[in-house]
């Protein structure tokens, strides 16, 4: 809800916004200390209480919490701070976005390690991957923070860089179900590792290319995003087999 009221000579008009609360996920509680407006807020595991100043230039934390959070740059001196009674160096660094995208990630690797052991035997590996994505893809579209999550990774070269950095983490693991429901020796992670990256990427296409509007439902850009994939590997196996026969005639 919002209101807009004009200043007596009408040279400025003010808009208040009534935010409705919603659990925290996109709207923060705030209120005022002793004139001063705070909020409270979450980074990763840590919560805290946030004073909001016009003049700071960034995220400004006591020592004591470095411990408990996560950076994707190491700490380095920026400048030195000055009590009424001492001095102080302040260190600088980029937080790991940014833990929201980590959690994220994780998140969905291993929802899509369930739906990989969900598969019935008799799928072939190109449906698992398609059911795989299909199963997670749902369940991502009615998370609160999906949007959240791309729109800061989309601003944020750091958040870009941690999401991309747990992708790696989370191929790992969802290739190890794939191993498991492929005949041979559990030892060669090669053919799981080529299963486990194009679900990964399935998925982060088809989400984006619903994220944009490109689909107005996220399962009909799966569809679409393997629909594709199949076309281009049907064609590349023509393509090959045309050009076995080319060579033998």
């Amino acid at each position: 809800m919002s209101r807009q009221h004009k200043s007596p000579n009408n040279s400025n008009l003010v808009t208040v916004v009534v935010l409705t609360p919603d659990g925290e996920h996109t709207v923060l509680p705030l209120r005022l200390q002793a004139g001063i407006p705070v909020v409270s807020m979450r980074i990763g595991a840590v919560r805290l209480d946030a004073q909001i100043d016009s003049g700071g230039g960034g995220l400004t934390l006591p020592e004591s919490y470095v411990e408990h959070l996560k950076f994707v740059s190491d700490l380095v001196e920026f400048e030195n701070g000055k009590s009424l009674s001492t001095l102080f160096a302040i260190r600088a660094a980029t937080l790991e976005a940014d833990d929201l995208l980590a959690q994220n990630v994780m998140k969905d690797g291993l929802a899509l390690i369930e739906a990989i052991k969900a598969c019935p035997h008799s799928f072939t590996p190109l449906d698992i991957m398609r059911e795989t994505v299909l199963s997670v893809a749902k369940h991502t579209v009615t998370h609160h923070r999906t949007r959240q999550v791309i729109e800061i990774s989309q601003r944020s070269a750091s958040a870009m860089q941690a999401h991309m950095s747990r992708l790696i983490e989370v191929e790992a693991s969802v290739a190890a179900p794939f191993a498991e429901r492929i005949e041979g020796s559990p030892k060669d992670e090669l053919e799981s590792r080529l299963l486990a990256a194009p679900t990964l990427s399935a998925m982060n296409i088809a989400i984006l290319s619903w994220y944009r509007g490109d689909s107005h439902e996220l399962v009909a850009a799966v569809e679409q995003v393997f629909s594709r994939l199949a076309r281009i590997v049907c064609d590349q196996t023509g393509r090959g087999l045309r050009n076995s026969l080319d060579l033998r005639g």
